[in-house]
């Protein structure tokens, strides 16, 4: 599976324009959209540099609904890959549901559920389980469904180990077996 560089490098530029300027938000953090946006970009990078801008949780979240609302998928991964590396924040909860939710046969839906991994928050446990039965057609080693498995491991509450019990029986041997691991790894949960 590639990595965030090596998909980031293959992308055209997103915006053309000179530099990104958003009324709400700070110059250093419009700056740093606009580099965001001009892959090859080192995500890692400019995540980092996002956490030292005061406020950016606030105008990271503006940004992702700004995008989402537009359906400009490829600066929504972009935006994705930046909540995981610079905010993963229970703000984002909301949004990241609205994505898995709403948005189906999107190429960026594995960023939001990595998001969602990273931001942890057991508010988004309903979501991630509406999602796991899904089936998205670009995803044919079940990729999508094993990371909702993760980050519902990661969340670790009782719901969403019921969650990742409930993906025992999958008609897909690829899901049932990931989740068969993780409740091994949770101390026996299959039994239950």
């Amino acid at each position: 599976m590639p990595g965030i560089r090596e998909v980031a490098s293959r992308l055209p530029p997103l915006c053309e324009a000179e530099s990104y300027v958003d009324i709400n938000m700070n110059e250093e953090f419009a700056n740093l959209l606009t580099e965001l946006y001009r892959p090859p970009s080192d995500v890692f990078r400019i995540a980092r540099s996002m956490k030292t801008v005061p406020g950016h949780e606030a105008m990271l979240l503006d940004e992702l609904q700004r995008q989402v609302d537009l359906d400009d998928e490829p600066k929504i991964l972009f935006l994705l890959w930046a909540v995981s590396l610079a905010a993963p924040s229970p703000v984002f909860t909301p949004i990241l549901c609205l994505l898995l939710e709403e948005k189906k046969g999107c190429y960026y839906l594995e960023a939001a559920v990595d998001a969602m991994h990273d931001v942890a928050d057991e508010a988004s446990v309903a979501c991630l389980r509406a999602a796991l039965g899904r089936e998205e057609p670009w995803d044919q080693d079940f990729a999508f469904n094993r990371k909702i498995l993760w980050a519902l491991e990661r969340i670790g509450t009782p719901e969403a180990v019921d969650a990742i019990r409930s993906a025992l029986n999958n008609k897909h041997a690829r899901i049932s077996e990931t989740a068969e691991e993780i409740l091994e790894r949770l101390g026996g949960w299959t039994t239950t």
